[in-house]
């Protein structure tokens, strides 16, 4: 999250001037960076193209002075992250978003460290936050990833205090590897095949009919074209989605039934309910004066 100690815009290029090194200390204390302030700021105020934003502050409209703003706050993160590289456990990346799981980490599923029951599964076709575009985005190929709280992108290992993994020792590979200080990790890492659910579960398991039948009739990809048709004023393709909707419910129900499957491992086995999926494009599932559902669209997209 940038860091904003004044709550509003340098009135001038002379408050920011004033401002910018403050906040800069400000976030090295936040990071736990070990870096002297007064080094990291002569070392910005050598930075050309950091002090262009600077100087020509009282040259830019507001709307400008805005944009600008968050890219010198930014930058000041930037340099406070690259003036330690280490990780000193301060939750950042935790409160960005979970880790995938990649082949690296099945020894942590093996020794119980991280269960099923931890585990989301995000399918093709998918609308989800790519920290590395900063932006939604469509997944081509289904990834196993550790949920995520109910109220925010924050990783459920994320202690309570906000600073401490309860599975360091044995926390992801994508946690090892990925350092908030040099974004290059994340090449790095996300050009790695992610495990999926048949990885885990392997080819012979009694559940893996359950999954093909699952992705036939409730599939993502065949959703969101059905929502789109239906946006575009297709009636008939309202009847596809909530089929998918309804068949989405039943199968979880069946398989904790005549399974014994955990309720916590659903999310794992089938992804996130395709009513909450819905959502993500737009839609949602209310019921009609006769309650009977029906699909409603609506501005505010997750």
């Amino acid at each position: 999250m940038v860091l904003d100690n004044i709550g509003h815009l340098p009135a001038d290029v002379k408050e920011l001037e004033t401002v910018w090194p403050q906040i800069l200390k400000a976030i090295l204390v936040e990071s736990r960076s070990p870096a002297d302030p007064a080094e990291i700021t002569a070392r910005m105020a050598a930075d050309r193209d950091f002090m262009a934003l600077v100087e020509g502050w009282d040259r830019m409209p507001t709307a400008s002075q805005a944009n600008a703003w968050e890219m010198i706050q930014e930058r000041l993160w930037e340099a406070a992250k690259s003036s330690r590289a280490f990780c000193v456990r301060c939750g950042e990346c935790c409160r960005k978003g979970s880790p995938v799981l990649f082949e690296q980490d099945r020894p942590y599923l093996a020794s119980g460290a991280i269960s099923r029951g931890d585990l989301v599964t995000l399918r093709r076709g998918e609308r989800a936050y790519s920290n590395r575009l900063r932006k939604m985005v469509i997944l081509e190929r289904e990834q196993v990833k550790v949920r995520e709280a109910s109220d925010g992108r924050t990783c459920v290992f994320l202690g309570p205090g906000g600073d401490t993994c309860l599975v360091y020792d044995e926390r992801p590979h994508q946690c090892r590897v990925m350092e908030c200080w040099d974004p290059a990790r994340f090449d790095t890492v996300l050009s790695l095949p992610p495990l999926t659910r048949l990885d885990l579960l392997g080819e012979g398991n009694p559940l893996k009919p359950l999954l093909e039948e699952h992705e036939r009739r409730s599939g993502v990809m065949e959703t969101a074209c059905a929502l789109k048709c239906f946006g575009e004023g297709d009636a008939a393709a309202e009847d596809k989605v909530l089929e998918a909707v309804v068949f989405d419910w039943h199968i979880r129900e069946f398989t904790v039934e005549r399974f014994g499957v955990d309720q916590a491992e659903l999310d794992f086995l089938f992804g996130r309910p395709l009513i909450q999926i819905v959502g993500t494009f737009g839609f949602t599932v209310e019921a009609d004066d006769s309650g009977r559902p029906k699909l409603v669209g609506f501005t505010d997209e997750v």
